[in-house]
């Protein structure tokens, strides 16, 4: 079922069959929506988990210009908005955030900054840096085009092939209307100066965490992963995955990443 959020933001919920042992809210991408996330709500509602996602201001059937947001503060007001409701209807106590890309930036951002009690946390390929540094002429220019023209539209180098080792993947995204290939200047300079925060603030983290990125990644950098994990010491459990891309949870071991997943979650 779907409905609007406050802010009119389009929430999905998905119900287990029975009692839910846990609570998840899913946290989607850049450029794509919380409906692309169906086949992972399924395995964890199979898995006696109550899973809410939402469409992010400015992606799916939320409103907004493409891939913007005024602020990253923003991103943050509406999570814990999304985690609130959640809560509220499912009176569930134990309760995890996961995240992928940019989401997965956001959630390890909410955590660091203890903005709701949780039982964990679970960051794929999140968003902490790029995998190649932008341009040197690149960053002014979209620091000049936040402040002047902060919905100023960017393209953000998502070629195809970069997702997923299944090239269905493309094919799908390409052919869901829900779906783009944008950010503004405005988000990109805020999102680029979160995710330069949470590593350095990673030692600070005190949420359980499960971080997952693939070693061959070309959107997300593996390296900043690695670099937040060692950082963050025992409470992240870092796992890599060799020659993997970005979509784990479209990758061709799908199966064998969501079985982490789930034995994570249980194990909290």
């Amino acid at each position: 079922m779907a409905d609007a959020a406050p802010d009119e933001l389009y929430v999905r919920r998905w119900a287990p069959p029975g009692p839910a042992g846990g609570l998840v809210v899913l946290v989607h991408g850049l450029a794509e929506h919380s409906g692309r996330y169906e086949w992972v709500a399924e395995r964890l509602t199979d898995a006696g988990y109550a899973v809410f996602g939402y469409d992010a201001r400015g992606h799916g059937r939320s409103p907004g210009p493409r891939g913007h947001a005024d602020r990253y503060a923003t991103l943050l007001d509406d999570l814990d908005r999304m985690i609130d409701r959640a809560a509220d209807e499912t009176r569930v106590e134990r309760r995890f955030l996961y995240g992928h890309s940019l989401g997965g930036a956001l959630v390890l951002n909410h955590a660091l900054r203890g903005r709701r009690p949780l039982a964990g946390v679970v960051a794929s390929s999140p968003f902490l840096q790029t995998t190649e540094p932008p341009p040197a002429w690149k960053v002014p220019v979209a620091k000049a085009l936040s402040r002047l023209w902060p919905t100023a539209p960017l393209d953000p180098g998502i070629a195809p092939g970069l997702r997923s080792h299944d090239p269905q993947v493309d094919i799908d995204y390409d052919a869901d209307p829900l779906t783009h290939y944008q950010i503004t200047a405005r988000l990109a300079v805020e999102a680029i100066r979160a995710g330069r925060w949470a590593v350095e603030h990673a030692s600070e983290l005190a949420t359980p965490t499960l971080l997952l990125h693939g070693d061959a990644d070309a959107i997300t950098s593996h390296s900043a992963s690695a670099r937040f994990a060692r950082a963050a010491g025992p409470i992240c459990d870092f796992r890599s995955w060799p020659g993997k891309l970005h979509e784990l949870h479209f990758e061709d071991n799908r199966d064998e990443v969501l079985d982490a997943v789930l034995a994570w979650l249980a194990a909290r």
